[in-house]
């Protein structure tokens, strides 16, 4: 009985600290949009980014991915397998906004060609990053990227295949664009 008793005071505390966690990262999220963030460089070689892209980490990219996260499955017209990598938003040279929803499909480059999935990237981009962007700055461009594995934002890596589309957003439509 003692045992008992221990284990659960032990999961009271966990959990009390769990709730304070989410209330300071709640908190935090709230704060990012009007917070001074430093900003990452990507300094590049190679097919990767190009050399001097400003990302914006940990400002609006973690509303981005924290608004993104919950989602587990999604239901695409190809019907393939399908996860969610992360996003964010990325400050162009010219000054543009580009927001990056990147997704792991398996299959791609094996089994599926891009006429296969052709049609998920408009379903992701409707279904998924429209209600994921709604009170957020609005990108001047989304760029949606299916790989067949998971692989760090711009660094090249030769054995991962990525598929990618562009939309603008539009009257709360995403209107494809060519990239």
């Amino acid at each position: 009985m003692t045992k008992r008793l221990h284990i659960h005071a032990a999961l009271q505390q966990i959990s009390v600290r769990l709730q304070h966690t989410r209330a300071w990262l709640a908190q935090r999220l709230m704060n990012v949009a009007h917070s001074p963030w430093p900003t990452r460089t990507f300094w590049s070689a190679g097919n990767a980014a190009p050399p001097g892209r400003t990302l914006l980490r940990g400002g609006w990219g973690c509303i981005l991915a924290a608004a993104a996260s919950p989602v587990a499955a999604f239901d695409v017209p190809s019907g393939q397998s399908l996860s969610f990598q992360e996003s964010f938003y990325e400050r162009q040279d010219s000054g543009a906004l580009w927001a990056r929803f990147r997704f792991i499909m398996p299959s791609v480059g094996a089994e599926v060609v891009y006429a296969d999935v052709a049609q998920d990237f408009l379903s992701l981009c409707e279904a998924y990053v429209l209600p994921s962007l709604e009170g957020q700055d609005q990108p001047d461009l989304v760029i949606i990227s299916l790989a067949d594995r998971a692989t760090p934002f711009g660094v090249a890596n030769p054995d991962a295949t990525q598929f990618f589309e562009a939309f603008t957003l539009s009257d709360g439509s995403c209107m494809w664009e060519a990239f």
